[in-house]
């Protein structure tokens, strides 16, 4: 499926305990897929002569456990990367908000705006279980939640989702974006 890559960063991934969370780590790298969101530095992405990187986090509750758990410990990791790798795309991909939710709260719509300032050129955000409002912070796109794209559709307003496509060469150049 070209699938490369998987977060772990959520509210459920320590359900099972470490060994549980190890577990998951290990099924994954058996199979040849990175994880994201078990470290506090970005994953370097490469296609052809391009780059980015993605910085998958959990803001959410449970998940202390996690390298980035904090909104001081992300804008550290952001800034960091940044200073270091000017010229590389980042993508941050964030579990936040509140389910069931169809308007991110003011505070999402402050950092988003914080981590833009900070070099963010996009964010991809889920939890709420719903979609929610797509907007753009100094033309960089932020969707604040994707929805659900296989689980809880019997909740209300559950069987939506986005997928999110980026055409990237030096910058992000297209956006494609479909709700399923």
């Amino acid at each position: 499926g070209g699938i490369t890559h998987v977060s772990i960063a959520n509210n459920h991934i320590y359900d099972f305990g470490k060994e549980g969370f190890d577990n998951t780590i290990d099924a994954l790298l058996k199979y040849h897929l990175i994880p994201l969101g078990e470290a506090r530095k970005p994953k370097l992405l490469k296609k052809c002569n391009f780059k980015c990187a993605v910085l998958s986090v959990s803001l959410t509750s449970n998940n202390d456990s996690l390298s980035i758990s904090t909104i001081e410990q992300l804008q550290g990791s952001v800034e960091i990367f940044k200073n270091e790798n000017p010229s590389i795309l980042l993508i941050l991909y964030i579990h936040w908000g509140l389910e069931l939710q169809p308007k991110p709260e003011k505070w999402q719509r402050d950092l988003a705006k914080d981590l833009i300032m900070l070099g963010v050129d996009a964010i991809i955000g889920h939890h709420p279980h719903v979609v929610q409002t797509i907007e753009f912070i100094n033309k960089k796109p932020v969707f604040y939640s994707i929805g659900n794209f296989v689980a809880d559709a019997f909740l209300p307003e559950t069987n939506y989702s986005y997928t999110v496509e980026f055409i990237i060469t030096n910058e992000i150049r297209d956006i494609n974006c479909l709700l399923y």
